[in-house]
């Protein structure tokens, strides 16, 4: 599960005993009353903001320097030093939500050390079992008790998905032959994806299921509340795994995404063999309004190739801060500028305005687009464009902004509303293409 819950009491004592008597004393009592770190607090005058106010021990005692930085370098600060706490306090949009780490310079250092965890703040997300990272959220203020229950009833609810034998992985090879990850008779051949299958409660093999698909795999099970996005009671859930390539994940998800390597063999191989062999064996509806693709990021920009181009096979398209800024130029560059597109590449399909796709079938199509308020600015010029184009061809593309930063973190907090929206299909594209195009910031 994503969201932990560190034990912080002790940390947070040692905090305020070293605050106490100092010119900073103030923040005894405040710490003391939220039981947490960073302190978040309302700022007289502006509805806009909140302070946010971040401690760090600095046990050697030797940091010249000590910032706080986002997924994307969006705040960095200054420190104050009261023996050996930093205090870094940054005045952020009050609807910011984000994962966050210490850069740290030491004396005599070349480069800044990065300190992903702060022992000051209970809510952690996992991203697997050796990085975890702390969740700043100034929408949801801390509450022990809810968080600890909700962790709990996700854990639970998981538990039971596994008991009933109904979460099982599987190997899928180039030729379309599908095995259980545990068959020792599976002879594999080098072309294998892994991929996982959830299905529903009283799943019965006589009946037509609709289905999710959701790319980057695993992330969806290690990095998302898994119970809150697919118990719905009549789904069968895919999660594929990018394919495995020199061991290294990085390297796997960039070759099957990126619009300069492999995406089109992948969007071959998934509407050619994959979806095929999955419909067959798991009894899933081959009606497009039944099949739902989903990606974030770098899978957001596949998601949105492979429904572009095969809205007979995906009739519903999902994508979370899609990576439509992506071009093949920006991979010749070094060091990429998250901010500015190259002159001339501000839309990134354009064989969707070359007449190149069926823009009839995709009439029928729905796609529902999130963005978000603190996203890079190029990601939202781009997501912007596309947005314009789709509404301009009469194109069903609902969208929605929401609050934080490039991160899971967030995206797993409104995941189960996508889902849902997407699923009801009684959405008419009348409504979704009238609606105004959402100001991206």
């Amino acid at each position: 599960m994503p969201r932990k819950l560190q034990d912080v009491r002790t940390n947070l004592t040692k905090l305020c005993s070293a605050l106490h008597g100092t010119p900073f004393e103030a923040f005894e009592t405040k710490v003391r009353a939220q039981q947490s770190c960073p302190l978040v607090e309302d700022i007289q005058g502006d509805t806009e903001h909140k302070r946010v106010t971040f401690f760090y021990y600095d046990e050697k005692g030797d940091a010249e320097t000590v910032k706080v930085c986002g997924r994307y370098p969006s705040f960095k600060q200054a420190f104050q030093r009261v023996g050996n706490i930093c205090i870094i306090t940054a005045d952020l949009p009050k609807d910011f939500c984000t994962t966050y780490y210490f850069e740290v310079k030491r004396k005599g250092a070349e480069k800044p050390e990065i300190i992903e965890h702060d022992p000051l703040n209970p809510r952690c997300f996992y991203e697997s079992a050796r990085n975890f990272n702390p969740v700043l959220d100034l929408l949801k203020p801390f509450n022990q008790q809810q968080e600890q229950r909700a962790i709990a009833e996700q854990e639970a609810a998981m538990e039971n998905i596994k008991k009933q034998d109904r979460l099982k992985t599987y190997y899928i090879n180039s030729h379309g032959v599908i095995a259980d990850i545990t068959d020792p008779a599976y002879t594999k051949d080098g072309t294998e994806r892994i991929f996982h299958v959830h299905l529903p409660e009283g799943y019965d093999p006589t009946k037509a299921y609709p289905m999710r698909l959701f790319l980057d795999g695993k992330w969806y099970l290690d990095a998302a509340e898994v119970p809150t996005i697919l118990e719905d009671g009549k789904t069968i859930n895919i999660m594929l795994e990018p394919k495995a390539i020199e061991g290294n994940a990085n390297i796997d998800r960039d070759y099957e995404y990126r619009p300069d390597r492999n995406i089109k063999g992948f969007t071959e191989f998934l509407s050619k063999t994959f979806i095929p062999s999955v419909q067959e064996k798991f009894h899933v509806s081959t009606a497009p309004a039944d099949v739902t693709i989903c990606g974030s990021s770098l899978s957001g920009f596949a998601a949105m190739h492979i429904g572009l181009h095969h809205p007979e096979i995906f009739g519903n398209v999902l994508t979370q801060s899609a990576a439509l800024w992506l071009s093949e130029s920006r991979f010749t560059k070094k060091g990429e500028d998250f901010t500015l597109l190259p002159p001339g590449e501000k839309f990134l399909f354009p064989e969707l305005r070359s007449g190149e796709l069926n823009i009839n079938q995709l009439r029928q199509s729905r796609f529902y687009m999130e963005t978000l308020s603190h996203d890079f600015p190029s990601n939202c010029i781009a997501n912007r464009d596309f947005v314009d184009a789709m509404r301009d061809l009469k194109i069903p593309c609902r969208t929605a902004e929401k609050p934080g930063e490039h991160h899971f973190a967030v995206w797993e907090k409104s995941l189960p509303e996508a889902t849902r929206i997407l699923q009801e299909r009684s959405l008419r594209a009348e409504a979704e293409t009238s609606a105004p195009t959402p100001t991206l910031k």
